[in-house]
């Protein structure tokens, strides 16, 4: 078969996606990349490796409505290429309709529980199904959450299955060597929040949290996706609310965190898929020494809490937000800061070699 890999690609923004096939082109890979782009999102530049558009459509369109896209482009793709070739499917979308046409072997990496984003159950329950089926029928699934396993199977951890998550570039190890983080102090409270900004849960915090504490800061780091003018006007009026717009990451990331005293990582729970993901928010909130504030009743929750690292919140519940920040004391936090100081380094940065050994030992 030989070290040859085709990646199919819901979304060429996608940078976890083409982060994954950078560490492939590591390990000597040669590779193939199909992807889906989204009109309405720029596209990144720079990548080691070709890109192939096979289809296009705008982010605000619905799973369903991409069917007819995607099913041309998998028949296209399924006669470029041998049956011995070796697949490799981003998400469960891509693996559903890439099967109609592929019969190829192939890896499976699962960021998001696709299945969770529908309510209606006749429509997530047989995608549940489907989903495990392709998990188990794969030469190897990649999952970016334990909470997604424990979603899938219990306490069974199915042999061709490996846990992934979404940790920090290698570059922030090395930029720390050479440049450790130095803290900055402030007589207030900082929270921040570092990356798309979206959620429902992330809005009202902040809006209680200006309105209610006056004396704190809260600091934006990233582009708002999906709130309304109104919303962020609001937002905007408050004077202990400051957003600094786009970021370059990893190289911005140190002197952000050094900037803040806590991260805000709170996520909208009404879908199964924030309650069992592990956003690689953790990982840098414990590399950078900042407690990290994420939604109660969730997997990321459970992590935080058994690693000391941070706080859980209803982010929905005006009280809660409350109570929570009025805790907030100056050893509170420092209790935390030592937890996330205590954990090496290392133990944050991406280094997926076991992977790769394991990869190697299945197909050469």
């Amino acid at each position: 078969m030989g070290k040859s890999v085709v990646f199919i690609l819901s979304a060429v923004q996608d940078t976890h996606a083409l982060k994954r096939i950078d560490e492939f082109l590591d390990q000597d890979y040669t590779v193939k990349v199909y992807g889906f782009n989204r009109s309405n999102i720029s596209v990144p530049t720079g990548n080691r490796f070709p890109i192939e558009v096979v289809g296009t459509f705008t982010s605000e369109r619905n799973y369903l409505s991409r069917v007819p896209v995607m099913f041309k482009a998998m028949r296209s793709i399924a006669g470029r290429h041998s049956r011995d070739e070796l697949f490799y499917y981003f998400g469960l979308d891509i693996a559903l309709m890439a099967r109609m046409f592929i019969r190829n072997r192939y890896i499976y990496e699962e960021c998001d529980l696709l299945n969770a984003y529908f309510k209606t159950k006749f429509i997530s329950l047989p995608l549940k199904w489907y989903d495990r089926r392709i998990i188990k029928r794969s030469v190897e699934t990649v999952l970016t959450s334990d909470g997604f396993r424990i979603y899938h199977f219990g306490d069974v951890v199915p042999p061709n299955v490996t846990i992934i998550p979404n940790k920090l570039n290698p570059w922030c190890f090395e930029a720390h060597k050479t440049h450790p983080l130095r803290k900055t102090v402030s007589d207030t409270l900082r929270i921040g929040f570092v990356g798309m900004i979206r959620a429902k849960a992330v809005y009202n915090f902040v809006r209680v949290f200006a309105r209610e504490f006056p004396t704190y800061e809260f600091h934006f780091f990233g582009v708002v996706s999906s709130w309304t003018e109104q919303q962020i006007g609001l937002l905007e009026q408050s004077p202990n609310v400051k957003f600094h717009g786009r970021f370059i990451n990893p190289n911005d990331l140190p002197d952000i965190y050094a900037g803040i005293d806590l991260v805000l990582a709170t996520y909208d729970t009404e879908y199964e898929n924030p309650r069992f993901a592990e956003p690689n928010k953790l990982y840098e909130a414990i590399f950078y020494e900042t407690p990290i504030i994420v939604s109660r009743d969730t997997f990321l929750a459970d992590r935080v809490q058994s690693l000391n690292v941070g706080f859980s919140v209803d982010a929905l519940d005006d009280k809660s937000v409350v109570s929570l920040v009025s805790s907030l004391t100056a050893d509170v936090i420092k209790e935390k800061k030592e937890a996330c100081k205590a954990i090496p380094k290392s133990e944050s940065i991406n280094n997926n070699q076991q992977f790769f050994q394991k990869l190697k030992s299945l197909i050469g």
